[in-house]
């Protein structure tokens, strides 16, 4: 038999990436497309394990055989075949990584912030709310929703001095102070357990365009991040498993939707690390489900970060979009979206009650 051909008795499927070479997950170590089988030579070797060698040397390497019994399972006679010694290959060991530590904003900025927040909430209300309370609706979010996590609507853009919300004066080149921007748009806030972590404000959509036109070569920021916050990603807890995302406002529905059966968890961005707060609760979660914009760089990052970092992390890409905000917009259903990306034993979990919450 082949190093192919063990490999596939295993149960795993190499992928081919040229006419002499294949990859699959590591027998050994499980590292995904670490593994890489020479198909012309009959030689495998692991980039994470370092594990390396031939057929003989794979059935010693991960079916514990001893050099006789692999040449019998081989049909080879031990006196015909090489005795080698493969070392293994040198890895170049990458950091430990490490959270940063949780922190929390200052108490007036806290208190500006809250102020604002509050502000803007009662936005919504009347006639100049009307757009965007449509278009958190039409991303999936519920009047009860909106209400109890105090989204709002700064209806334009605002400046304020940095003193006067805690922050340290800063001094722009041309020698003029530089003041806290407060554009216009859906104010988010990101509050646990009554800290207000943060607030973070979606810019109109033809704002982001405006600024596109007058820069063509910078991409404008849709999602502002008002000065001062924490950084810290949105958690709302729920269920003992994790489901990960990019905005807030997605974290958002899926704890409107799905909230007893997962806690959400919003990065902001899908390079975004968790800080150590959010670390202990992943560290401790039954499973964790990336759902990280179904693009190229959110199944890069499940693949070569979180995978790595947490064992039990595995990826849930959306449906029919991009993130959980597209799926309902295409009419999938968040709630059966999460409870089948929750195995336990081979079949769904169930949720005490299965009723989408009137979402058919």
């Amino acid at each position: 038999m082949t190093v192919l051909e063990l490999v596939q008795h295993r149960g795993l499927v190499p992928v081919r990436k040229s006419s002499r070479e294949c990859c699959s997950p590591c027998p050994g170590c499980g590292g995904d497309d670490r593994f890489v089988i020479k198909t012309d030579e009959d030689r495998y070797f692991c980039r994470r394990c370092g594990k390396r060698g031939d057929a003989i040397q794979f059935l010693r390497d991960f079916e514990g055989k001893s050099f006789p019994d692999a040449c019998k399972a081989l049909g080879i006679e031990p006196g015909e075949a090489p005795r080698k010694y493969y070392p293994p290959a040198r890895r170049v060991e990458r950091p430990a990584w490490t959270p940063k530590k949780t922190e929390y904003p200052g108490e007036v900025w806290e208190e500006k912030a809250r102020a604002f927040s509050e502000w803007a909430a009662g936005n919504l209300e009347g006639d100049q709310g009307r757009e965007a309370v449509a278009y958190l609706e039409a991303r999936g979010l519920t009047p009860v929703t909106i209400r109890d996590n105090r989204l709002g609507l700064n209806p334009k853009g605002l400046w304020r001095e940095r003193e006067a919300w805690g922050l340290p004066a800063e001094i722009r080149e041309d020698g003029t102070p530089k003041r806290l921007w407060l554009p216009a748009g859906i104010v988010i806030p990101n509050d646990l357990g009554g800290r207000l972590l943060g607030v973070k404000i979606r810019r109109p959509d033809a704002d982001v365009e405006r600024d596109r036109e007058r820069n063509p070569d910078r991409e404008p920021s849709r999602y502002i991040a008002v000065s001062g916050g924490s950084g810290a990603p949105m958690v709302l807890l729920g269920g003992p498993s994790v489901l990960v995302v990019e905005a807030e406002l997605d974290a958002l529905l899926v704890n409107q939707e799905a909230g007893d059966l997962v806690s959400a968890v919003a990065l902001g961005s899908c390079s975004t690390r968790p800080d150590q707060a959010t670390t202990g609760l992943l560290t401790a979660a039954e499973s964790i489900l990336v759902a990280l914009d179904a693009d190229p760089a959110g199944a890069e990052q499940v693949r070569k970060w979180w995978r790595e970092n947490f064992p039990q992390a595995r990826r849930l890409p959306p449906v029919g979009g991009k993130d959980p905000g597209d799926m309902i917009q295409a009419g999938e259903s968040i709630l059966y979206w999460v409870m089948a990306g929750i195995q336990v034993g081979g079949r769904i979990q169930e949720r005490p009650n299965t009723t989408d919450k009137g979402r058919k």
